[in-house]
């Protein structure tokens, strides 16, 4: 179901741009942990993050870089702030499903 009219993107995709400019944590496919500023989120989750401090698979391997671009399919889990609970996407959603169940009963 989308959530932004005909533009064909979900919740998911919703929910990235709007954690735009916010500290998030992102684990790859190689198991590295990435966390540091979203500068700019894309529709295939293509994700460039800025100031970002890279804890490598290894115990004890960290290192600092300016920026890092990851592409979509390297990634396995995003972390996002805890504010993004009480986006208007969800009363959206929430309603919706609402509406659906009474129109089912």
């Amino acid at each position: 179901m989308s959530v932004v009219g005909n533009n064909r993107v979900g919740i998911p995709i919703v929910l990235l741009h709007d954690a735009e400019g916010s500290v998030i944590s992102v684990e790859t496919k190689k198991g590295e942990i990435i966390r540091g500023l979203l500068f700019e989120a894309e529709d295939m989750m293509n994700l460039y993050i800025k100031k970002a401090i890279i804890t490598g698979p290894k115990p004890g391997a960290k290192r600092k870089v300016e920026q890092i671009y990851i592409r979509g399919t390297e990634i396995t889990f995003i972390v996002l702030p805890e504010m993004l609970r009480h986006a208007p996407m969800f009363s959206k959603y929430c309603a919706c499903v609402y509406v659906f169940a009474i129109q089912k009963n």
